[in-house]
């Protein structure tokens, strides 16, 4: 009974670790409930600000609060989230932003935010973080670090229940809800994603379109825009894969005639090596998916036609001559090249995006999500770098919950309205010019970021596989699975010593 007992288990937890890294089985939306009082923020004395939900007898009482921002990511330097007061420094929107937005916590709620904990360390960042967890040295009250070390924190019991803090509100709209319904499972939140950091925006997939080139040709009928802007079809539903890969090879050409594509030549999409995951993601394809109505309530999504069919088209895409990887070829050109109307689309996260306003701040170009599988989708889906998200997480060992819960929802409150208009604005501005339906593009993809834990955790080193099939345009997905079940289910049995399944 034992054996046949364990067995079942580590078949739910199999599939459960292919889409999410600990084991909980059921998807919850509930709302927390608030303090009754006066919340602050969002007074009758401005109607533009919703109210926050924190009660105005909170008071941090001008102590610090340390967030460890150690990162094997993106953003270790924390620079997305604090910085020096600097007289230099002023004008630039982010800095401006960031400290505005401290001066707010500062004077409304008690809270010094402090310089972060772990700050420029790369590597070793969970050994880091572990081991001031295990000397209980109080170093840090909450952590912003990659993704795949939270999950680790979460797998080895060192994270807190979100869910058991009263005075956090996963549903506000300064987190990010899409987050919190996916990784809500069975009554249990370990992580966020908020508006108090730049890094997770930067982490998203995106589409950078020349508009110049765009409008030469969308009257073209071989093109596949029916005379329509790029917003329009996005807006219609209409931007499919199959759309951007007809519009990107109509417009590639060897544009000097020497039977080869070169630097000097015209294409239609540049992408990054990583890109694969926002494809995938942008398909609805994930590792796995939730079934509550299914035993085991987690179902394993990737072994399918249509992962296998959508993975050859994507190898095909990356074949076609009128595309590059930018990571193989034209590294430090690919910029130029787009702005000297040499690439069509440049198909992206957005960190890369938004250093084409560095580079020519001038330049007309347009922002749009990753398309769909096809117009029967229901939605777009803009998934996040794996490697390049990081999580917001409370150790269990912070001895001040309800406390760090007010402050945090007062550091994403004052976010939304600081940190996250000043992103937009860096993003989207120009000197002189704005492409204001950019702006709305920029929402629709912030409101359908996707995570893909499978990815993130990386079972059995299968998304490292995934990377090198991608770069060595390898169609054969089916055989590659298969032959990594058995490091996968080893990677689980692993965690499944360390997590215990209730």
């Amino acid at each position: 009974m034992k054996q046949k007992k364990t067995t079942r288990l580590l078949a739910i937890l199999f599939a459960l670790l292919m889409v999410l890294p600990f084991v909980l089985v059921s998807c919850k939306d509930d709302t927390k409930p608030t303090d009754n009082s006066t919340p602050k923020g969002g007074s009758t004395a401005d109607d533009s600000r919703v109210p926050s939900g924190i009660p105005d007898t909170f008071d941090y009482g001008g102590k610090t609060f340390t967030i460890c921002v150690a990162s094997g990511g993106w953003g270790s330097d924390g620079d997305d989230m604090w910085r020096e007061e600097n007289s230099s420094s002023a004008g630039d929107p982010i800095y401006d932003a960031i400290i505005e937005r401290n001066n707010k916590l500062s004077e409304g709620y008690g809270i010094d935010l402090g310089k972060p904990y772990g700050l420029g360390v790369q590597d070793g960042a969970y050994a880091l973080i572990k081991n001031s967890l295990d000397s209980n040295d109080g170093a840090f009250q909450a952590i912003s670090t990659r993704a795949s070390d939270c999950v680790n924190l979460a797998l080895t019991g060192y994270l807190a229940d979100v869910n058991e803090i009263s005075s956090i509100n996963p549903q506000n709209e300064w987190w990010d809800d899409k987050m919190v319904n996916e990784c809500t499972l069975n009554d249990k939140l370990y992580f966020l994603v908020g508006d108090y950091r730049n890094n997770e925006k930067e982490a998203t997939y995106a589409i950078a379109f020349n508009k110049s080139m765009y409008a030469r040709n969308m009257n073209d009928a071989a093109f596949g825009a029916d005379g329509k802007s790029l917003y329009d079809i996005v807006n219609a539903g209409e931007w499919t894969f199959d759309k951007m890969v007809t519009m990107a090879a109509y417009v590639g050409n060897d544009v000097d005639g020497n039977q080869k594509y070169d630097e000097n030549d015209v294409y239609g999409l540049s992408y990054p090596q990583c890109s694969y995951v926002g494809f995938l993601g942008a398909a609805g394809i994930k590792l796995g998916r939730i079934n509550n109505e299914a035993d085991p309530p987690m179902e394993v999504a990737f072994n399918n036609d249509k992962t296998y069919g959508f993975w050859r088209d994507l190898i095909d895409m990356t074949k076609g001559n009128w595309s590059f990887n930018w990571h193989l070829t034209y590294v430090a050109k690919r910029f130029t090249m787009f702005y000297n109307n040499q690439v069509l689309f440049m198909a992206d996260y957005m960190e890369q995006i938004e250093n084409l306003r560095a580079g020519d701040s001038n330049f007309e170009f347009g922002i749009v999500p990753f398309p769909k599988y096809d117009t029967a989708q229901a939605e777009y889906i803009s998934p996040v770098h794996e490697y390049g998200t990081n999580f917001l997480c409370i150790p269990i060992a912070n001895g001040d919950l309800e406390n760090t819960g007010y402050v945090l929802e007062a550091l994403n409150y004052e976010s939304m309205y600081t940190l996250k208009p000043a992103f937009y604005d860096k993003v989207l501005l120009g000197n002189l010019t704005r492409d204001e339906e950019s702006e709305p593009m920029l929402d629709l993809i912030y409101k359908t970021r996707a995570y893909d834990f499978g990815l993130i955790s990386n079972w059995g080193g299968f998304n490292d596989r995934l990377l090198l099939m991608f770069n060595n345009q390898n169609p054969n997905m089916a055989s590659t699975f298969t032959s990594f079940q058995a490091r996968i289910q080893t990677s689980i049995e692993k965690a499944f010593d360390q997590y215990e399944v209730n």
